[in-house]
């Protein structure tokens, strides 16, 4: 049983949006690889109105789900 904290993390991809040449799963599969060295995380959700998206900007992000 792990000792850290659990923790959810909710991403407002319009309010923090990544770098321009960035893609959104590159970003969440690194969250995803780094955060359990501190964290547990719980669940992972990115909010976004995909229809002010190009599809190549969204990439999979509209289709993770980590819970």
């Amino acid at each position: 049983m792990s000792n850290h904290r659990k923790v959810a993390i909710f991403w407002d991809y319009e309010n923090c949006s990544p770098p321009l040449h960035s893609q959104g799963h590159a970003i969440v599969n690194g969250i995803r690889r780094i955060a359990p060295v501190f964290v547990d995380v719980t669940s992972f959700k990115a909010y976004l109105d995909i229809s002010s998206q190009s599809p190549k900007s969204v990439g999979s992000a509209g289709k993770t789900s980590w819970t």
